[in-house]
């Protein structure tokens, strides 16, 4: 069969054929494995027309299969095809696309338009739209078959292919067979030209070639009319935005075109209006203001609030806005306008602060390395070449036995050999002359355990002359990797003088780009405010075309701007610029949530900024009025008070009357004639009139809560309650706001926590929803057949890969799907997040214990655990705290982690304490009094419990004797007082136990990062306090005065602070304690505390006095005296877990390669890398690689380690005790460690 289909002779039955001819021959030839007579009758009907029944013939045939025989002809985006096995035709497949290509070529020559047509009525019929985007409904989907195959499917991913090849054709020639061949004028191929409706913004510049046609621009000057009058009101949005950018990218049509370009700038599809606003700028002033001037006159309403904008946004105009106020009678226009000339009094308050002086600047030296770098690169050299003769060596022998034959170290070798001690000793003079190439081998050399760039000697000049490419830019991901020396005390126009220097091209747009591009880290890697700011006060346009004022001069994706950093950027200035302020007031008071607090907080050191504020309550969006309300809260300025009741006695939206509330609270104002029953229940009825949001309504049932009480035992009404909950879904905030917190308040204390766990609880379930048992089963019982055969033939097809299925059964593949099936959420309860701002209220070891069973359970559901702990922490619960705490010291998920540190920063402004003072002053007691007693008042008997030497709790009788548990109830107790102690008893325990754990993880963070404690608040929030002191009791402590160690003692159980000798120690007031350790005492000092504790039987807490410091290279940045050493990932997990370590995050494939643990304290990152891992785990060998530190986590593999040097030395001993404790783990070293790897 195959040899037959090959033979294009006994297809089409003659070989005496023009060139044209016998390509068409072969473009058809792959339809013969839909029918075999289908070529012969296609070949006719394009050559002369004739047989037009084949078109109907194929429109019934197997389209996938004609898709897949034809390479998905026509095609912008990415087809997926089906498992149709086309492979025996992969050569006529292959001969078929290319002789399409070169059919395309000859339009106009050999091959006619007509013909053209009919071909491309082939390729539609055959394919039957199941391969194709219809990006343009204004033609038929042949036309569409027609440009994608002969400009994107066999053209642009041939990069030898150029535009020559596509000579014959013309915008002319295609509007001539759309006017001829369909029911639309000529002109509509402007719709293919322009048009990307159902395209993804990856696919969306397929067809760019076709804009390359010749005549692509004086076909549109001819067509102005239909561009003006149906091509832009037709187009859909990414067609307009391609449209924009084309105008903008052509001079003569763009000073054609203005009208447009600026019709589209205030159009209402704002990434429409985002593509086009730019463009403004590159139009003559005068012409702007016309055509902008004419819309606010005369278009529609939300043009003309847009016009509004963008006038204001130029900073002028200010007469045409005043004139357009006198005439404008829609109300929404109105505020539009008033709001734009606020604008104007900003600007002018702006104007009137001081203007920025520029630092001086003083370049860096460009420093000679010395003689001794020789040396280092020469020592690197051998040592990698003769690590590379044995890989080679190895890889050979491998190669013998085999299957598959590996070449990568030998041609590793092969390239290093060529280079000599000599030339690597000469790469020294030319990183110091500047004349640099950067082969790979080379970099290898230099690269080499980073030796080069330890070297005191070593500066930015080397760095940036080793990692330019050949055009002398710099890849982002290495500015990453810059030893944070070079760097730490430099501000960007270093670095911009640096890379001018280094012959880098246009190095005021790469630092640009570094710093406000979306993988730009130049934020990150130059922190301080005055690193940043000279240097954009300077280039003030890259903040301009972040800021959307400009266009991008170099557009591509790599190089857009991101808003986000240019506000971020912004909030380095000693005062921000005057020509930005009227964007950033457009943010400020805009629609977009993402930008406003940043935006307002640029604007807040203005002069009588709270005005403007103050006009925005006036606006007619709801939204628009809370973001105002809220500025003025945070502004705090005494005016705003009026404003604010003014607006509440007008005001009809209960969501804003809400936001109205709390400010006015926040302000002072006594708003408890707003709160009584009536008035909530009147507001309650109000608001109960709207409908239930949607999501909310589809599972909440409201009918069975509880019935809840206020403070004066008196119940309240049901609609009230139902009310706030749907407020606070509307709200949309998991933390609420001050009024939802204060309702709360109005409830009786079991009220309010009975409502807390209601609403956590539902909310918790709605959200964990899974498939029921049967479900599952079910399931499993109909897919399990298909599966196993699939598993079957990939274990028959890849038995290398899955010999594990060649045994599997039904019975096996039944229970994978089931237990898959039963871990699948069948919904989420995020969108009613806003709920959770009920949750306030809540009982501390009952959120921890709820919340900490959640993020077991579902952990990979971040966004409902940053909702819930979000929501909780308004709660001032010591409890909550110090879980919230624990989160930002260590947690599986980093976005999470960011979350808790950033609720904890405000929990602690919110109190007037640092994070440090936040965690002493919260924690919890566990119910125990200062004498660590817990009184259980039980009718007329008083139960106690205690901590006993194990920390655990032990309950007392009256008379003093340890009891197993509570007893039973006598007849004449009170029932409510006993159910009250048994529930404070089971609370206390669970209490205990999280403070046990949390406090021994702060301590040992706390040792690790020599923490010091005044001594005042040492004994006031740690000694004295009933938990903690037992646990102190298992330490040793330093006393220090001016730095220097005046007393070591350990706590003792009767109060006192004992030394070596036994002696008691008396702190002074004016002294400050810290944790002890091996590294910070002398030998002597160490064993004899080790004796101490063994005397009196005191088990240390943690390892305190056994690790000392180690004797390592501190200018290194790495440990790896243990790389090597060989075990496998599921051993290797479960000592690091044990230690306290985190899986790192998943990289490439679903791979990772290290473990961490943060200190939150130091901000760094503790990282012991290994040969990998794949998520899900399996066990597989495993090789432990190194130990290192960083301060930022970043990929593992591209990652800037902090020097040994630099790291504290207690967190470095520790550390490398870790990184000891999994190499004793492993089986010892494996000199072949290589063939041990998964990679």
């Amino acid at each position: 069969m195959l040899k037959k289909i090959i033979n294009a002779l006994s297809i089409f039955g003659k070989n005496d054929i023009s060139a044209t001819e016998k390509l068409l021959q072969e473009a058809l030839l792959p339809l013969a494995g839909l029918d075999k007579s289908l070529p012969q009758k296609t070949l006719q009907y394009v050559v002369d027309g004739s047989n037009s029944d084949v078109l109907f013939t194929m429109n019934n045939l197997d389209a996938e299969l004609a898709v897949a025989l034809l390479q998905s002809p026509g095609a912008v985006e990415w087809w997926s095809r089906s498992h149709t096995n086309t492979e025996r035709y992969n050569k006529i497949i292959k001969q078929g696309v290319n002789a399409r290509h070169k059919l395309y070529g000859k339009l106009g020559d050999s091959f006619s338009s007509e013909q053209l047509v009919r071909f491309a009525k082939v390729l539609a019929s055959a394919c039957q739209d199941i391969n194709i985007k219809i990006f343009t409904a204004e033609l038929p989907s042949w036309v569409l078959y027609l440009l994608g195959d002969a400009f994107k499917t066999t053209f642009s991913d041939n990069s030898k292919l150029s535009f020559e090849q596509r000579k014959g054709w013309s915008l002319k020639l295609l509007a001539d067979i759309i006017s001829k061949e369909t029911d639309k004028p000529g002109e509509y191929i402007l719709f293919a030209l322009f048009d990307r409706q159902e395209i993804s913004s990856y696919y969306v510049d397929g067809l760019d070639y076709l804009l390359k046609l010749p005549d692509v621009s004086a076909y549109i000057q001819e067509q102005q009319e239909f561009v003006r009058s149906i091509l832009i009101n037709k187009l859909s949005t990414s067609g307009l935005i391609k449209l924009v950018n084309y105008l903008s990218n052509n001079t003569v049509l763009r000073d054609i075109f203005p009208d447009v370009i600026v019709g589209l700038a205030a159009s209402s599809h704002k990434k429409v209006s985002s593509a086009a606003v730019p463009i403004l700028s590159t139009l003559p002033a005068a012409c702007v203001k016309q055509h902008l001037a004419a819309l606010l006159l005369e278009g529609a309403p939300k043009q003309r609030s847009l016009a509004a904008d963008l006038l204001a946004r130029r900073g002028e105009n200010q007469d045409v806005l005043n004139q357009a106020l006198k005439t404008e009678t829609s109300k929404t226009v109105i505020k539009s306008i008033e709001s734009a000339l606020q604008r104007f009094s900003v600007v002018e308050n702006a104007n009137s602060l001081q203007e920025t002086t520029l630092p001086p600047f003083e370049p860096l030296p460009d420093t000679l390395l010395p003689d001794t770098a020789k040396d280092l690169l020469a020592n690197n050299y051998q040592e990698m070449l003769a690590d590379a003769r044995v890989r080679a060596e190895e890889e050979i022998e491998e190669n013998k036995t085999a299957k598959h034959r590996y070449h990568w170290a030998q041609d590793n070798y092969k390239q290093l050999s060529k280079l000599s001690e000599n030339d690597c000793r000469l790469l020294i003079d030319k990183l110091n002359s500047g004349k640099w190439s950067s082969a790979r081998n080379v970099l290898q050399v230099i690269h080499h355990k980073n030796r080069l760039f330890n070297l005191p000697d070593c500066t930015l000049f080397h760095y940036i002359r080793v990692f330019s490419d050949k055009n002398g830019y710099i890849n982002s991901y290495q500015y990453n990797n810059i030893p944070r020396r070079l760097i730490a005390d430099i501000e960007l126009r270093h670095l911009e003088d640096v890379l001018r220097r280094c012959q880098s091209p246009n190095p005021a747009r790469q630092i640009a780009e570094l710093c406000l591009s979306a993988y730009g880290s130049g934020l990150e890697l130059f922190p301080r405010a005055e690193q940043i700011w000279p240097f954009f006060i300077q280039h003030p346009d890259f903040i301009a075309e972040a800021l959307n004022l400009i266009p991008n001069p170099e557009p591509n994706s790599r190089s857009e701007f991101i808003l986000a950093k240019a506000l971020s950027v912004l909030a380095t200035y000693p005062s921000i610029p005057a020509q930005f302020v009227p964007r950033i007031m457009e943010l400020a008071l805009g629609e977009n949530k993402t930008y406003r607090i940043s935006a307002q907080k640029l604007l807040e050191s203005l002069p009588k900024i709270y005005e403007s504020a103050q006009e925005a309550l006036l606006s007619g969006k709801q939204e628009i009025r809370i973001t105002a309300i809220d500025w003025l809260v945070r502004l705090k300025h005494p005016d705003s008070v009026a404003h604010l009741y003014a607006l509440l006695k007008k005001e009809k939206k209960e969501i804003v009357q809400a936001a109205l509330l709390t400010a006015l609270e926040k302000f002072g104002e006594d708003i408890s004639a707003y709160l009584s029953p009536e008035v909530l229940l009147a507001e309650a009825h109000s608001g109960l009139k709207a409908k239930v949001p949607a999501s909310l309504a589809a599972w909440f049932n409201f009918d069975t809560l509880p019935v809840f009480y206020w403070e004066n035992k008196q119940p309240v009404n049901a609609d009230i309650i139902r009310w706030w909950i749907i407020l606070a879904v509307k709200l949309k905030n998991p933390s609420g706001n001050a009024l939802l917190q204060r309702y709360v308040g109005l409830l009786a204390k079991e009220s309010q926590q009975r409502l807390a766990e209601q609403i956590l609880y539902r909310f918790i379930t709605q959200d964990t929803l899974c498939p029921s048992l049967e479900q599952a089963m079910a399931e499993a019982q109909r897919d399990a057949p298909a599966k196993l055969a699939m598993y079957k033939g990939w274990a028959k097809s890849y038995p290398e890969y899955y010999s594990q299925y060649e045994n599997y059964t039904l019975e096996k593949v039944i229970e994978e799907i089931k237990n898959e099936v039963l871990k699948r959420y069948l919904g989420s309860a995020i969108s009613d997040k806003g709920m959770l701002a009920l949750v306030c209220g809540i009982e501390g070891h009952i959120a921890v214990t709820v919340l900490r069973n959640y993020m077991r359970d579902h952990y990979p559901r971040r966004s409902q655990i940053e909702a819930m702990i979000e929501a909780v922490s308004v709660n001032n619960d010591p409890v909550i705290i110090q879980l919230l705490l624990s989160l930002a010291r260590r947690y599986r998920t980093a976005s999470v982690q960011e979350k808790a540190r950033l609720l904890v920063e405000h929990i602690a402004e919110r109190n007037g304490w640092s994070t440090d003072e936040l965690a002493d002053r919260t924690i919890p007691t566990a119910g125990l009094d200062e004498s660590g007693t817990l009184v259980l008042e039980y009718g007329e008997r008083t139960f106690t419990a205690r901590l006993d030497a194990k920390h655990k709790m032990v309950l007392l009788n009256p008379e003093g004797k340890e009891i197993a548990a509570l007893p039973a109830a006598r007849k004449n107790d009170n029932e409510e007082q006993i159910k009250e102690a048994k529930k404070l008893f089971s609370a206390s325990k669970k209490e205990l136990k999280q403070v046990l754990e949390l406090q021994t993880h702060r301590l040992y963070e706390a040792m690790c990062a020599q923490r010091e404690w005044t001594s005042s608040d040492w004994q006031e929030y740690l000694f004295a306090h009933p938990v903690m002191r037992r646990l102190m009791e298992q330490l040793v402590w330093q006393e220090l005065r001016d730095g220097e160690v005046i007393n070591q003692f350990r706590p003792s159980d009767d109060g006192c602070l004992l030394d070596l000798n036994d002696d008691e120690v008396t702190l002074s007031s004016v002294s400050t304690i810290r944790l002890a350790h091996a590294a910070l005492v002398s030998e002597d000092d160490r064993k004899a505390w080790l004796a101490h504790f063994k005397d009196y039987k005191i088990k240390f807490l943690f390892a305190q006095m056994t690790n000392s410091l180690p004797e390592l290279d501190l200018a290194l940045t790495e440990v790896d005296n243990r790389k090597g050493w060989i075990t496998d990932t599921f051993t290797l997990r479960g000592v690091l877990t044990k230690l306290g370590y985190q899986r790192g995050p998943a990289e490439d494939g679903g791979s990772f390669s290290h473990y961490y643990k943060y200190f939150s304290s130091l901000g760094c990152y503790v990282n012991i890398g290994f040969s990998g891992s794949f998520v899900p785990e399996e066990n597989i060998p495993a090789v432990l690689f190194d130990l290192s530190f960083e301060q930022g986590q970043q990929s593992y593999w591209n990652r800037s380690n902090v020097p040994l040097k630099s790291v504290p030395p207690i967190l470095l001993a520790e550390s490398y005790a870790d990184y000891l404790k999994v190499a004793e783990a492993c089986t010892g070293f494996d000199p072949e460690w290589q063939k041990k790897t998964p990679w």
